[in-house]
C-alpha cells in the first residue's frame, strides 16, 4: 500500500526550456526547445538491462543495437560542452559515457546505498543525490573517481532543480506533513539550508502504521533562467519566492481574474490539511521566461465505504502565473502534465481510478505563444508521456504504441509499435 501511494505521488523529471521574452503584455514568452545541437540520445529500459541509443529524430526509432549500461539510467546529466554524459543507477553507481562514440568510459562507485535520483555537473565534479532510507549527497571528482564530500539528509525528497551554484533540493518531513525546507548542495560538497518554508506544507503522513493509508503534499519547485530565484508552489498556499543569493523568502497570494472564472477566488483548492485517507496534491512547475511560471499537476483522492476502497486522481489543470503581478491564468483545466515543444505548450492528462479498468484523459492540446489553442488531438484519450524533438512530438498512450505529431500542422504523421526511448536533452 505504501509503495503504491508513493508511486502515485512521485513525479517525472522536468526538462528545462530556454525562453525569449515576448514584449507584448499578456503573452507567453516565445518558447524554444533545446537548440538544434541536441544530442538525440535516448534510454531504453528492458528487462535484461538499460540501453543508451542514438535515435532517429523523425521517429525516435533506435538502431538495432545500443550501449548496454550496467544498471544505470535513473538520472542523467550532460557535462559542459556535451561530450560526456553521466547516468545514475542502482547501488549508488554512476556511468560516464562519451556521447560521440557512445562508449562507456568508466563506472564511478559513490559508496552510497540506494538509487541515484539526481545528477549535476559542476566543472569536473559530479553532484549526486542517492535516495535510500536516509538520502546521501555525494560530490565526486569525475577524473580521479574519488569521493570528495559526503552529506546526509533526513526527510522526504519532494523536488530537485539545477542551478549554477549547485543542486537545489526541496524536502519535507520524514513521516508527517509539515514545513518544506530548501537546501543547496554546492560544487565543493557544502550543504546549505537556504530556507524553511512554513507556509508550504509537504511530506508524507502514515496513519495506522507504516503500511496503512497515507496523506501527502508534494509542492512544485522551479528556478528562473538566471538561477538567482527559486519558486515553490503548493496547493491552496501562497507562492514562495526565494532569493538564492540572500535566502530571503517572500510569499505571494494568488487570485484568478474575474473574467476567467466569473469571480475572484483562490486559484488552486482549499489549503492542504491532514487527512485520514491516502489523498494529497502533487504539483510541478517550470520557468517559461518573461516573468511567467507554468504550474500543473493532479490531486490524489480516496474514499472508504465499508470494505469498498476507491482511489482516483483529479486534474489540477495547467495554469500560468505572472510573477510580475502574481496574477493567474487557467490555460487548461483538464491537464495533469505539460511539455514545452518548439514554441508550444502541450497539455495532456493521465487520470486513474481504481474502479475502472483503463485510465482516462483529455487528449493532447497545443497552446501557442499567445496562449491560444492551436490544435487538439485524440479526444479524451489518456497519455502517459509527451516528448518533443525539433518540430515533432512523440505521444505515448496506454498501449505499446506511440504517435508522431507534426507540431507545425498539428497532424498525426504515423503510429509506431513499441514504446519510445526516453529522450535525454542537454
Amino acid at each position: 500500500m505504501k509503495k503504491l501511494i508513493l508511486a502515485f505521488a512521485a513525479g517525472a523529471l522536468i526538462l528545462a526550456a530556454v525562453a525569449i521574452a515576448d514584449p507584448r503584455p499578456g503573452h507567453l514568452p516565445r518558447l524554444l526547445l533545446v537548440p538544434k545541437r541536441h544530442s538525440e540520445l535516448g534510454v531504453i529500459y528492458r528487462r535484461d538491462a538499460v540501453y543508451l541509443v542514438r535515435v532517429d529524430p523523425r521517429t525516435l526509432k533506435p538502431p538495432a543495437a545500443g550501449l548496454r549500461l550496467p544498471r544505470c539510467g535513473s538520472a542523467a546529466a550532460f557535462a559542459p560542452g556535451g561530450s560526456r554524459l553521466a547516468l545514475g543507477g542502482a547501488d549508488g553507481r554512476v556511468c560516464l559515457v562519451g556521447t560521440k562514440s557512445l562508449r562507456l568510459r568508466r563506472v564511478i562507485e559513490t559508496g552510497a546505498d540506494g538509487d541515484v535520483m539526481a545528477l549535476q555537473w559542476s566543472g569536473s565534479h559530479l553532484l549526486a543525490l542517492v535516495q535510500h532510507e536516509d538520502d546521501s549527497l555525494v560530490a565526486v571528482d569525475a577524473g580521479s573517481r574519488q569521493v570528495i564530500a559526503r552529506r546526509a539528509l533526513v526527510g522526504s525528497l519532494q523536488q530537485t532543480a539545477k542551478t549554477p551554484a549547485g543542486l537545489l533540493l526541496l524536502y519535507g518531513p520524514a513521516k508527517e506533513i509539515g514545513p518544506s525546507r530548501l537546501f543547496r548542495f554546492g560544487p565543493d560538497g557544502s550543504l546549505l539550508q537556504i530556507a524553511t518554508l512554513d507556509r508550504i506544507p509537504s511530506g508524507f503522513q502514515f496513519l495506522g502504521g507504516e503500511e496503512g493509508p497515507t496523506s501527502h503534499a508534494r509542492p512544485a519547485l522551479a528556478v528562473d533562467r538566471s538561477g538567482n530565484r527559486a519558486f515553490v508552489v503548493g496547493a491552496g498556499t501562497p507562492v514562495a519566492e526565494i532569493d538564492l543569493t540572500t535566502s530571503l523568502v517572500t510569499y505571494h497570494d494568488l487570485a484568478t481574474p474575474v473574467s476567467l472564472l466569473g469571480k475572484v477566488h483562490g486559484w488552486l483548492e482549499p489549503a492542504a490539511q491532514a487527512k485520514v485517507l491516502p489523498e494529497g496534491p502533487n504539483r510541478e512547475a517550470t520557468w517559461l521566461g518573461n516573468g511567467m511560471l507554468a504550474v500543473w499537476g493532479w490531486n490524489d483522492r480516496a474514499s472508504i465505504n465499508g470494505d469498498q476502497h476507491r482511489f482516483w486522481a483529479e486534474p489540477a489543470g495547467l495554469k500560468l502565473v505572472d510573477t510580475r503581478d502574481w496574477s493567474v491564468r487557467v490555460l487548461d483545466s483538464g491537464a495533469t502534465a505539460m511539455t514545452v515543444a518548439n514554441g508550444n505548450l502541450l497539455a495532456y492528462s493521465w487520470l486513474w481510478d481504481s474502479t475502472r479498468k483503463n485510465p482516462s484523459g483529455s487528449g493532447v492540446t497545443a497552446y501557442g505563444p499567445a496562449g491560444n489553442q492551436r490544435f487538439h488531438l485524440f479526444g479524451s484519450r489518456a497519455f502517459f508521456s509527451v516528448q518533443a524533438l525539433g518540430n515533432r512530438a512523440f505521444i505515448r498512450g496506454t498501449r505499446s504504441r506511440y504517435s508522431v505529431v507534426d507540431l507545425n500542422s498539428g497532424q498525426v504523421i504515423r503510429s509506431i509499435a513499441g514504446e519510445p526511448p526516453e529522450l535525454l536533452l542537454p
